[in-house]
């Protein structure tokens, strides 16, 4: 390991993996405050929403973060081009609006594709992603 200068440069360049599946620990009671831990993270950034309705990091580390959003970025890392990736994640993740920058930056990172809760793809009509959500029309 001595080429790498890091463990995160290491991970980089490993093999990418076709289906990453996970269920990271969550929750209100665990953020995660170390900067070392955040530095390598865009997600660990503070971002604002910009005049064209998307969003700039500006650069500077959050005070902490929760780790299911590390874990969403570290997993689209280690994700192949074309590859799948299964993740339960808190429900304000994909409906809060204080985390849509973080909805921006994966479809930003996957490209336009957007995927609901379970895996159901919200672009087909009339499927309902969660029993108290109306179908799609």
């Amino acid at each position: 390991m001595e080429e790498f200068e890091s463990l995160q440069q290491w991970l980089r360049g490993c093999a990418k993996e076709q289906v990453v599946m996970t269920n990271p620990p969550f929750g209100s009671e665990i953020p995660i405050t170390d900067e070392g831990i955040l530095e390598p993270f865009e997600l660990a950034r503070v971002w604002e929403r910009t005049e064209d309705g998307h969003f700039r990091n500006i650069g500077r580390l959050q005070r902490a973060v929760a780790p299911e959003v590390l874990f969403i970025e570290r997993c689209l890392d280690w994700l192949r081009p074309g590859g799948r990736m299964g993740i339960v994640l808190p429900d304000g993740i994909l409906g809060n609006p204080a985390a849509e920058h973080i909805r921006w930056w994966i479809l930003r990172r996957l490209g336009a594709r957007q995927r609901g809760p379970a895996g159901g793809d919200v672009h087909r009509r009339g499927q309902r992603q969660h029993p108290d959500q109306p179908a799609l029309s």
